[in-house]
């Protein structure tokens, strides 16, 4: 227990960021509910696109980014089996828990919120679905349910994997505070590259992108303190 007088620790505000983080997704998600700033954000994308004679889109910086996403699944996939085998042979390098934690962040994450229970389900039209670009279906602003199975828009599954990356900078915040910070930004600037070329090629919506980024790092933050605020300090991997 905590005496009188200490100050507070990480484990006792434990629920600050995550909460934080779904308050500014809340606030940011205001725009989009009682304008139609997603329709005017994908107009001009459009408008952009067609002004390069509809090539933008093919544009090698804006392709390599639908690829990105697979290559930071393997690296994290194979960072957390190391931390999870390393720690398991060799408990005094602390690694088991932050290896698994790697893991359940892109599984339960990326895998199971993002892509089953809303991608799958909630139904919400992609951009080229909807009538204002060629389609059949009417746009839908963002958490308002469409039909299981007609639209995959909600969120961009792309865009979780790298704001998934932001797992790496609540694992070395404190003993690797230089490096946990590149990794903050770097996912990122990541996660806003990958979403601007999903958005060139109409397959999500802004609000998509903003929603795979606050619910990934909520995500990371609460299974952060499930499975790691009893470590004195993160480890190093």
């Amino acid at each position: 227990m905590k005496e009188p007088g200490q100050p507070r620790t990480d484990p006792d505000r434990w629920w600050l960021l995550p909460t934080g983080l779904l308050v500014v997704g809340l606030l940011l998600n205001i725009p989009f509910w009682i304008t139609d700033l997603d329709l005017r954000v994908a107009r001009a994308i459009a408008a952009w696109n067609e002004a390069a004679g509809r090539q933008q889109q093919d544009r090698w910086w804006w392709l390599v980014p639908y690829y990105v996403p697979t290559a930071l699944v393997v690296g994290l996939i194979l960072g957390g089996l190391y931390g999870i085998a390393r720690g398991w042979r060799q408990p005094s390098s602390a690694l088991l828990r932050p290896g698994l934690y790697v893991l359940l962040v892109l599984g339960l994450g990326c895998g199971l919120l993002v892509n089953v229970v809303l991608k799958d389900q909630w139904g919400r039209p992609r951009p080229r679905q909807v009538v204002e670009f060629g389609g059949t279906m009417a746009y839908l602003p963002p958490w308002q349910l469409g039909v299981p199975g007609s639209g995959k828009s909600f969120p961009s599954g792309h865009v979780a994997v790298p704001a998934a990356c932001t797992c790496l900078w609540l694992l070395w915040r404190r003993r690797r505070p230089t490096l946990a910070r590149w990794c903050l930004v770097g996912s990122l600037a990541l996660a806003a590259w990958v979403g601007v070329a999903r958005m060139l090629a109409q397959g999500h919506w802004l609000s998509d992108v903003l929603w795979a980024t606050v619910l990934m790092f909520a995500v990371a933050a609460v299974l952060h303190r499930l499975l790691l605020y009893k470590l004195p300090s993160e480890p190093s991997a």
